[in-house]
């Protein structure tokens, strides 16, 4: 699974750095400020099932189909009643109101509606069925690339650059859907009472973690929201440009966890706690020998692959792969948290996270610019995934700290 995705995100990471060379970094600034500000109906139209469907798929598979299927009604719903105010704050603080904006804008919602719907992968993953994931989104990665190539060789303009946003999600779950109704729906058919009680349930665990999700995607958003309203889409563009390379590797110590705890989580007692602090002492290890890299090196890295109009976004590598060390955490810490149905605790400390972030964001962009908005971001990471959840009581997090040093003789644990 690693060595297919590693495959999929170098060739990946080649192409869009082909892409933003060709537009700039003004137009992609622009591009990205939409998505940014489209995104937001993501995280509250899945209702936190991705999580829900994760962590009941590894203890009853019938109880992650269920919910998988039944909240697909509930995230229509959702969408429909909040993508009319993203659509408004768009037509009153977007780049223009031309044909051109509107098309690459209708493009994009059609882009975050089916990453919306596409709930499948936690279900694939925990069935050790990732495989199924990998090829879907490598087909999907494949047609969206070659189509930015198809685009930038016939020198088409920007608005024509939503269509490959959107094939990268249309094809994937196109596949997955194929494939789940092949061979698992059909293992399932509750009564019409059942179906209400899976819905019920759904939004009651769901929103807790749907307002989590949406504050994780919030504050990470925020900044780019902020520093393209007040620095302008050049600078946008010179941030996702450092954001990019920042985050390029995470694939590998998100894939390692993802494996670790379908294993760890079926522990018990000091065995869990022991079993999670060789994932956490594997991924840090790896996180740092990245972070050091890109300290020497962001400069060369930034002229090679996204040329000197992004030069700009040299020192930016450096501290967004600070925040995207945070980040990691952040995504392992939260998995533990809801394994031990830690779900109002997330909807609290992420709303917590949410405000502070606001403030510091829109206090640091104004202040300090670019740089405000890489400072922002690390601190914020930094509290939300270390410091904020140090405060959740049913199990101690910092002493999956303690075995941090036990590595070589508690790897054998998730054999």
């Amino acid at each position: 699974m690693l060595s297919e995705k590693l495959i999929s995100v170098v060739s990946g990471f080649f192409i869009t750095v082909y892409t933003a060379r060709y537009l700039g970094p003004e137009s992609m600034g622009v591009i990205i400020y939409i998505i940014s500000v489209l995104s937001i109906v993501v995280p509250l139209s899945q209702l936190g099932t991705m999580q829900l469907i994760f962590d009941k798929t590894l203890r009853n598979r019938n109880l992650g189909i269920n919910i998988l299927l039944y909240s697909k009604f509930c995230m229509n719903v959702v969408f429909i009643l909040i993508m009319p105010l993203l659509i408004l704050f768009l037509y009153f603080n977007g780049n223009g109101n031309d044909s051109e904006t509107w098309f690459l804008i209708v493009t994009l919602i059609a882009y975050v509606y089916y990453q919306t719907l596409d709930n499948f992968s936690p279900f694939f993953d925990s069935i050790l069925s990732s495989r199924t994931n990998v090829i879907a989104t490598n087909f999907g990665v494949l047609f969206s690339h070659v189509s930015r190539l198809i685009f930038v060789i016939f020198n088409l303009p920007m608005f024509f650059f939503g269509i490959p946003y959107l094939i990268s999600v249309i094809v994937p779950y196109g596949i997955k859907s194929f494939y789940f109704n092949g061979n698992y729906r059909g293992k399932i058919n509750p009564s019409n009472k059942r179906k209400k009680v899976y819905r019920e349930y759904i939004l009651k665990a769901g929103v807790p973690l749907a307002i989590s999700s949406f504050s994780v995607l919030l504050y990470v958003k925020v900044g780019q929201v902020i520093l393209g309203g007040i620095s302008g889409f050049y600078y946008l563009g010179i941030y996702n440009a450092a954001n990019a390379l920042a985050q390029a590797w995470l694939f590998i110590p998100i894939t390692l966890i993802t494996i670790g705890l379908t294993k760890a989580l079926k522990l018990n007692g000091g065995d869990k706690i022991k079993a999670l602090s060789v994932i956490l002492s594997v991924i840090t290890i790896l996180m740092v020998l990245v972070i050091i890299f890109f300290f020497f090196l962001s400069y060369e890295i930034v002229s090679f692959t996204f040329g000197v109009d992004y030069l700009a976004s040299s020192d930016g590598v450096f501290l967004l792969s600070l925040a995207s060390f945070f980040s990691v955490y952040g995504v392992f810490f939260t998995r533990v948290i809801v394994s031990y149905g830690g779900y109002n605790f997330l909807m609290k400390k992420m709303f917590v996270t949410l405000v502070f972030n606001l403030i510091i964001s829109y206090v640091f962009i104004n202040a300090y610019g670019l740089i405000g908005a890489y400072c922002s971001i690390i601190i914020t990471e930094f509290l939300s995934s270390i410091v904020f959840n140090a405060f959740y009581q049913k199990v101690n997090l910092l002493s999956i700290f303690k075995e941090f040093f036990n590595l070589f003789n508690n790897i054998s644990l998730l054999k």
